[in-house]
């Protein structure tokens, strides 16, 4: 685990291309990890099994308490929680939560594609009150995050969070380790969510159709009746 360093900011936006750990640096724990996410991603595994699998596979080699799944709604105006696994309870920030991109740091990750690690929340919640979102997180004993834009043929997805219960968790190695599982479940993330999303429309389209189905019940069989 990173070792606390107070002269690291509190907040930060790390740009790729600048990271000085680069994937030949990783190690072949690392390495088997990742290629074990791969294997899953292309088995086609649900989106709940392939993010448990990264959250247990990936917990030896990223410090690692809690992990989470967001998605961009009405053309990126937004940000929906749609998944969250931790190893303790209980859990306040979880699926279907929303947030207002305007004005948050999430939105300077999409527009900068740079990766953001919040290195003290409860310093970070002192200089931001107004975030619920942070607020919940320290609620839960998260003191440091690291977040990441998922990205498919350079569009904005959503976001893979990685949190610890320890302030100062992450440096720049876990964040070039952070940005390589991005890389590697984001096609399978949206495709996961866009069949979740055809089946909760399905699902709907089927409780209307049943709902308006006995509604007519009674007046056609008045009508048959006359």
């Amino acid at each position: 685990m990173t070792e606390h360093n107070s002269e690291r900011p509190m907040l930060e936006f790390v740009d790729p291309r600048r990271l000085q750990v680069r994937p030949a640096d990783f190690s072949v724990q690392e390495y088997r990890v990742l290629e074990e996410v791969n294997r899953k991603v292309a088995a086609g595994e649900t989106l709940q099994k392939v993010m448990d699998f990264v959250f247990e596979a990936t917990r030896d080699i990223f410090p690692c308490d809690r992990i989470g799944l967001a998605f961009l709604q009405e053309g990126g105006q937004r940000v929906v929680a749609h998944l969250a696994r931790a190893d303790y309870e209980p859990l306040l920030l979880t699926k279907g939560y929303v947030q207002d991109l305007r004005g948050s740091s999430l939105a300077a990750v999409l527009k900068t594609n740079r990766l953001r690690i919040i290195n003290d929340l409860e310093a970070y919640l002192k200089r931001k009150p107004q975030s619920e979102s942070t607020a919940l997180l320290v609620q839960e004993g998260v003191r440091s995050s690291m977040t990441c834009p998922l990205m498919v043929e350079n569009r904005p997805l959503g976001f893979l969070f990685r949190s610890s219960r320890s302030p100062y968790a992450y440096s720049h190695r876990e964040a070039a380790l952070h940005l390589a599982m991005a890389e590697r479940i984001s096609q399978a993330v949206e495709k996961a969510y866009r069949i979740e999303e055809l089946e909760a429309a399905n699902r709907a389209y089927f409780e209307m159709l049943g709902f308006v189905s006995h509604e007519l019940k009674s007046p056609l069989a008045s009508v048959v009746m006359d």
